[in-house]
């Protein structure tokens, strides 16, 4: 190889201006490449109904039910039932997550469901 742009010398048939051109195209061609891999984000991991309904503060049996009557977006792997986190956001904050507590809570589904989101990420924090 002959200089920083990587090509041999003088058997190219081009001028200096040319192969300087080239190179400068590639190293811009080269940077949006790794742009972007970083520019991607991590794929979203996947919870069990165990993980899951610790996620959302809930029962596993109410979990299920979520998913069951279809407020819950889930996948299924073999028998592994499968939820995202951002399902579980989407359906509290919808208010399909939204139940009236013992104590006779009746505040607005989506001011409970953002209550909810709020604790559970003070305590990701905190734990």
């Amino acid at each position: 190889m002959g200089d920083a742009t990587g090509l041999p010398p003088g058997g190219t048939g081009l001028d200096a201006e040319a192969i300087e051109a080239i190179a400068v195209i590639m190293k811009k061609l080269a940077a949006l490449a790794s742009l972007g891999r970083v520019a991607r984000a991590e794929p979203e991991a996947w919870m069990n109904v165990s993980e899951a309904a610790r996620y959302a503060a809930v029962s596993e049996d109410t979990l299920r039910e979520w998913i069951g009557a279809g407020t819950l977006r889930a996948g299924k792997v073999g028998r592994v039932i499968r939820v995202r986190p951002s399902d579980i956001d989407a359906a509290l904050l919808a208010g399909a997550a939204a139940e009236v507590p013992v104590g006779g809570d009746l505040r607005e589904p989506e001011a409970r469901a953002r209550e909810i989101l709020e604790d559970i990420r003070k305590r990701g924090r905190d734990g």
